[in-house]
């Protein structure tokens, strides 16, 4: 053994990891809670199984690491846990899952609390806190109920701190302690993170965020608790989310952080970590270390300008959104701004002209008057799919309005946001019935989803489309796709060569040619790309038509060009404005 010091014992961790931290040298023994398991769920206190299997020198630990992701077994291990003086351990199981850990947690907690409060480190691979109710019954079968116990348990003075449901990969090392930090750089940059911590407002213990999700809440933090013995070396707890190479992490902590902040813990250890402190630096060292801070600063206030400029952006573009969330007056109005953005001059809030002239009843939402005919738009957001009378209600606007407007060239327009409460990719696509489709047409009636709006403006502002290309879509009768006047079908992915980045195109109909531009349909947004060759049957061909299988050239990936997406042939003679960088297109 090279480091006979420190003392480590590891809780739930992956042997893996544990080999990691062991192989090179470290004092480091094995233990587990237990672990989670899946029972029958009803009402009734059921007996909990368990397998702690713990160090008999726990007491003497000097560095704790316990990790708390563990996967749920679907049947109990172990033996029927009992209590020190022989009660049995019963737990209600409401949601169908007893966690066992807690218990042996709650029996090992004192021994951990006293390991903390003299000065030892717990490293915390975090997870949600969550919560059990446990129960004791003596020989004679009576039953006794405890308090709540979690899955953080090990440890009282952790009691406080929140630890609730949050999951992402996005991590922003916020730590000021430079050795600390770049570790916490090197191994969040592909971690991910189960909860998000809220941290007490005490004065006996000193809370420091280390690192914070998109949203700033804390997902990485330290814990400096008071020491009782004469020494007076703060207790540590750090609280991590979960990188990828536990071990590796690990084993930088016990070389390069904790020796610094904890040295006395490391006697054994080959080399001096205090002198690659600031003050005993040669001034040119320093200088370059200065250069290195005032550049995370530069960094830090570009990103806040970054930032800014997307909360300004989304803040302009609030109408986007609210097309695929909102209902009544806000998603009207989207609607209507949303019209506008597309080129459209002349919409009308139909409601609010009546209300301008004092009429109080309620009819079709917009108009459309830019030509004829006018358009009578109705708007509805609705949380499942639209019933004949909401889609087709516009309809029934048409012969009042004609006599009141002394005209007949009249159409309406129905723009549904369906499904409203849940995300855009994750609704019916085509949410008309066939039925309703066939009516609308015979009605001279649209039906235009807010997605497919959404989509339609999405790709008239990234493409820089002119008015003319989109305003057709508005006058069709049926359901409305979002595709524009010089964009025309011709077939659908079928295959893909990673290796030469080759995309299959399946012809249905029209020709392709060398030189061509074509635009995949992909599901929010549109990418455009010149065609340089074609091939077929492994031969190069100046022209693709219907019934054929090319292969063409591809900046696109697989995970992009699946098959069955639709391809189109942008045709030169309606479009003739700026191409886009499709490489620059997909990164924006």
């Amino acid at each position: 053994m090279k480091y006979p010091k420190p003392s480590i014992v590891a809780l739930n961790l992956e042997s893996s990891e544990f080999s990691e931290v062991h192989s090179f040298g470290y004092n480091i023994k094995q233990g587990i809670f237990g672990f989670p398991y899946q029972v029958a769920t009803h009402s009734q206190m059921q007996p909990v199984y368990g397998n702690p299997i713990l160090p008999y020198d726990l007491s003497e630990a000097e560095i704790v690491v316990i990790d708390l992701s563990v996967s749920v077994l679907e049947t109990a291990p172990g033996s029927q846990m009992q209590s020190a003086t022989g009660d049995v351990w019963l737990m209600d199981a409401p949601h169908g899952i007893i966690d066992p850990r807690t218990l042996a947690m709650l029996e090992q907690q004192r021994t951990l609390n006293r390991v903390l409060r003299y000065g030892g480190v717990f490293i915390v691979f975090a997870e949600q806190k969550m919560y059990y109710q446990p129960y004791l019954r003596s020989i004679e079968r009576t039953t006794k109920r405890v308090d709540q116990v979690s899955n953080w348990v090990f440890l009282g003075d952790l009691a406080n701190i929140k630890a609730e449901s949050a999951y992402g990969s996005e991590i922003q090392v916020t730590s000021e302690n430079t050795e600390l930090a770049q570790i916490l750089r090197r191994y969040f940059s592909d971690a991910y993170y189960s909860t998000a911590l809220t941290l007490p407002d005490s004065r006996e213990y000193d809370f420091v965020t280390l690192a914070t999700n998109k949203y700033g809440q804390s997902v990485a933090a330290i814990l400096n608790c008071p020491n009782h013995s004469d020494e007076k070396k703060p207790g540590i707890v750090l609280l991590l989310p979960h990188p990828k190479q536990k071990g590796a992490m690990l084993r930088e902590l016990l070389e390069d952080y904790l020796p610094q902040v904890r040295p006395d813990l490391f006697p054994y250890l080959d080399h001096v970590h205090w002198i690659d402190q600031s003050e005993y630096q040669p001034h040119q060292v320093r200088t370059l270390q200065a250069k290195i801070l005032q550049v995370e600063e530069q960094a830090r206030q570009a990103v806040s300008q970054l930032l800014q400029q997307i909360a300004d952006f989304r803040a302009d573009a609030k109408y986007l959104a609210d097309l695929i969330v909102e209902t009544d007056k806000a998603l009207v109005h989207a609607v209507k701004q949303a019209l506008e953005v597309v080129g459209f001059k002349d919409v009308v809030d139909y409601d609010k002209e009546l209300q301008d002239r004092g009429a109080t009843e309620m009819r079709e939402d917009l108009h459309i008057r830019d030509r004829l005919p006018t358009i009578l738009v109705e708007i509805k957001g609705v949380k499942g799919t639209s019933s004949e009378s909401q889609a087709l209600q516009v309809g029934k606007y048409l012969f009042p309005r004609a006599k009141e407007l002394g005209t007949t060239e009249l159409r309406g327009l129905s723009i549904i946001n369906h499904q409203r409460h849940l995300p855009p990719l994750e609704r019916r696509q085509q949410p008309f019935s066939e039925d309703i489709q066939v009516n609308a047409a015979k009605q001279h009636l649209g039906l235009l989803t807010t997605w497919n709006l959404y989509k339609l403006v999405v790709n008239f502002l990234k493409f820089g489309w002119t008015h003319d290309l989109v305003a057709d879509i508005f006058y069709q009768n049926g359901f409305i796709e979002p595709i524009p006047k010089h964009y025309e079908y011709v077939g659908v992915v079928r295959g893909y060569v990673e290796k030469l980045g080759v995309v299959g195109i399946e012809m249905k109909q029209g020709e392709l040619r060398i030189g061509d531009r074509i635009a995949f349909e992909l599901p929010i947004e549109f990418e455009e790309q010149q065609v340089d060759s074609m091939e077929l049957n492994q031969s190069l061909i100046p022209v693709a038509r219907e019934a054929m299988h090319i292969g063409i050239k591809t900046c696109f990936n697989r995970e992009q060009l699946r098959d069955k997406v639709r391809v189109f042939r942008l045709n030169p003679e309606i479009w003739t404005g700026q191409i886009s960088d499709p490489a620059k297109t997909t990164t924006e």
